[in-house]
């Protein structure tokens, strides 16, 4: 880290796995499926096949298509930047907040995820993290996952590891900034969790209004970092 814009890469990352984490717990504990996980959505999507029970696999087939699109949908707005030379983050900032107001207006409290409003939140949150995933993966020249937790995790423990091997402070570095990529994924998680437990639940989906203001402030420090402005 030499003290300017990788500190506000830093500060993107960790806002982006917060994102993560909580659209994970929001999707799970509300529709019963992972928005961003796809390991777990192919796992549903074969048992419930393997049961005979034909709808709920082809509801978590659906989800795994959507965070597919949501890549494919990326790297057209990817390319499409560099022969046009912007900055194809702002475009997916503003299009993923009205993926979330979408669903804040769509999603029921109502515990039948096969319902058609359901239906078309969960698949826009999978669209959601399936764009999140491939719009932002990488952090300070190294790999960054908002979602998928594994790699984090295998990362820091391999660079905690050559830390002590070799004693080379950029490993320390980088797995503390990893860690800390980890933590407040877990902080994400743990904040929806506890704001499940507490409101009423026809008022769950203003929850997302917290995301709608993160993603603003992840406009704002995007515009700064590419003004080259030094963050101390």
């Amino acid at each position: 880290m030499n003290g300017k814009i990788l500190n506000i890469e830093l500060m993107i990352g960790v806002i982006l796995s917060f994102i993560g984490g909580f659209i994970e717990i929001y999707s799970l504990k509300i529709f019963n499926a992972f928005s961003g996980m796809q390991t777990g959505n192919l796992i549903y999507t074969f048992a419930y096949l393997i049961d005979n029970n034909y709808q709920m696999s082809l509801f978590h087939f659906s989800l795994i298509f959507a965070f597919l699109i949501g890549i494919i949908f990326t790297e057209i707005i990817i390319n499409f930047a560099r022969k046009k030379h912007f900055e194809y983050r702002y475009f997916i900032y503003f299009f993923n907040i009205l993926l979330l107001i979408s669903v804040i207006f769509l999603a029921k409290s109502n515990n039948n995820v096969l319902s058609s409003c359901n239906m078309i939140s969960v698949l826009l949150l999978s669209l959601f993290s399936g764009i999140q995933s491939h719009a932002f993966t990488s952090i300070n020249n190294h790999a960054l996952s908002t979602t998928m937790m594994t790699a984090m995790m295998k990362m820091t423990t391999a660079n905690f590891y050559n830390y002590f091997k070799t004693k080379n402070k950029s490993y320390l570095f980088e797995a503390i900034e990893v860690l800390i990529i980890i933590l407040f994924f877990i902080l994400g998680f743990a904040m929806f969790y506890l704001i499940y437990k507490v409101i009423n639940k026809d008022y769950l989906n203003l929850s997302l209004l917290l995301i709608i203001f993160l993603i603003i402030i992840l406009i704002i420090l995007t515009f700064y970092k590419n003004k080259n402005i030094v963050y101390k």
